[in-house]
Parts: structure tokens; C-alpha cells; sequence
């Protein structure tokens, strides 16, 4: 019951905070709408610094360095999605896992270092682990990822990457709760 409702929280934390913030800065994120009041408060205090209560829950993000720069895309004259925005995205979600009192964040290594530059420049108050793996850098790496993930024992799987990364990630893992940003 405690791992649902962590869960839960998580899940909230991580969706409020990586879509309804245009920034990183926790102090955007207190002037951004939440649902309520009381809501807005426990989280500001948990990401000020006011003693998470780490519960030891693990979850693991998947940030694919690949995606969102498609031809489809590029033809189509949609946005592309940069890696620079991922990093946002996935510090922002490092935030809402410290909120919610997540212990351990496990992560696919890229070689573009999306998490760990995410990572440099806040103090989310969570162990960073990559995903043991050979990773080459292609999209067998979102799955490989999802398998090392589930092994690990991470109650839940953040995405950042359209619906190839999601399906990999799905044929890696059947159990885990998955969360695409």
C-alpha cells in the first residue's frame, strides 16, 4: 500500500512538474497552478529542502537522445525536440522524484549524458545509478534499458522519446509501471 501510493505520487509529482513548468527553478514551480493548496505547499517544502522522507523507492528514466529529431519532423515542419529541452524535462523529473521521497533513480547512460547533465545542476537528493548494459547508442538500448530496469526493481519507468522508444521499452519490461513524458 505505501509503494502504491508512493507511486501515485510520483506519478503526479513527475506530470505536474515536467509539463506544467516552463522552468527548473523551484521557484517557478511554487508560482505555477497546482490542484490544490495543501498539495503546492508539501511539495515546495520537500523540494526547498525541508527533510523528504526517502522511502526507499527506486524509478528509472529513459531519455532517448534520438527522438524528436525525426524526418517526419523535419518534413513536416513541426518543432524539433533537442536534447538541451530533455535535459529540462529530465531535471525536472528528478525534482518530482525527490518530492515524492524517491531513494534511488536509475538511468540509461546516452552519450549525450542527458541525466547526469540533468543532474549537475540542482540537488535533487537522489542516488544516481546507470543501468547495467552494453549500450551502443541505437534503439535496442531504450529496451535493453526497460529489461536492466525491471531487474533492478524500480517500481516505476519515466520516458522521454516518441512510440518506437515506448514500444522498446514495453518489449524490455511487462511489469513496471511506465510513465512517457
Amino acid at each position: 500500500a505505501t509503494s502504491t501510493r508512493c507511486l501515485r505520487q510520483y506519478q503526479a509529482s513527475v506530470r505536474y512538474i515536467a509539463i506544467s513548468c516552463s522552468s527548473p527553478s523551484v521557484t517557478r514551480i511554487s508560482s505555477a497552478p497546482l490542484q490544490t493548496r495543501r498539495g503546492a505547499a508539501a511539495i515546495m517544502a520537500r523540494m526547498n529542502g525541508a527533510g523528504a522522507k526517502r522511502n526507499g523507492a527506486s524509478v528509472g528514466i529513459i531519455a532517448n537522445p534520438a527522438s524528436g529529431k525525426d524526418i517526419r519532423r523535419l518534413v513536416a515542419h513541426a518543432s524539433v525536440f533537442g536534447n538541451d529541452e530533455k535535459v529540462n524535462i529530465v531535471r525536472r523529473a528528478l525534482l518530482g522524484a525527490a518530492a515524492a521521497g524517491v531513494a534511488r533513480v536509475v538511468y540509461m547512460p546516452d552519450p549525450h549524458a542527458l541525466v547526469r547533465r540533468a543532474a549537475e545542476e540542482i540537488d535533487a537528493g537522489v542516488e544516481l545509478v546507470p543501468a547495467q548494459g552494453d549500450f551502443r547508442g541505437d534503439a535496442r538500448d531504450s529496451e535493453l534499458a526497460a529489461k536492466a530496469m525491471a531487474e533492478a526493481g524500480v517500481g516505476a519507468i519515466v520516458s522521454l522519446g516518441g512510440d518506437g522508444t515506448n514500444r522498446m521499452i514495453a518489449k524490455g519490461m511487462r511489469d513496471v509501471q511506465l510513465i512517457p513524458i
